[in-house]
């Protein structure tokens, strides 16, 4: 009878053991998901700093030349072709501009410029969401009716302006 106790015992160690080492797993894994999707987001936001820096570049070129106001014509077009014309490269997860049917074929993880929206998008990979972004210009509004006028407004920058940050993938 001894023996049988003592073996059902060591049963009862070796299944606490194997459920500590599951709930220590399912911990770690969830752990992992968790920052995998915020280093995700934070090299999202990485790549908007990087443009917006860019950015800043080409208003300084245009600011040394006296033609701020040129800048205007900027808005709502593709931040990627600024960048490809700063560095002459554009990053290697960028897959151009699109037009809506095609933007279901566009892999996660991926930035692509939507056409219909003008707008520069991000899809991640690990949640179901888009960071949609604007190329929008800084201006003076003189006369505060919040729209740009050539002879009374004075362009003073341009930066991405975050249209959607949380959102599902639209569907055509």
């Amino acid at each position: 009878m001894k023996r049988l106790e003592w073996r059902n015992y060591k049963r009862f160690q070796w299944l606490t053991a194997l459920a500590m080492v599951a709930l220590l797993f399912g911990a770690f894994m969830q752990r992992v998901t968790r920052l995998s999707v915020e280093s995700e987001r934070v090299a999202a936001d990485q790549s908007v700093v990087t443009i917006n820096t860019l950015l800043i570049q080409v208003v300084v070129k245009h600011a040394v030349h006296g033609k701020l106001n040129e800048l205007h014509a900027y808005a709502d077009t593709n931040p990627m072709r600024l960048v490809e014309a700063q560095l002459g490269v554009v990053p290697a997860n960028y897959a151009g501009e699109m037009h809506r049917a095609q933007i279901e074929q566009v892999s996660r993880g991926t930035w692509f410029f939507d056409l219909e929206s003008r707008e520069l998008v991000y899809g991640y990979i690990n949640r179901p969401a888009q960071l949609r972004l604007r190329l929008a210009v800084n201006f003076s509004d003189n006369d505060a009716n919040d729209i740009f006028d050539p002879g009374t407004d004075r362009v003073t920058g341009l930066h991405l302006q975050r249209s959607t940050i949380e959102g599902r993938i639209p569907k055509t």
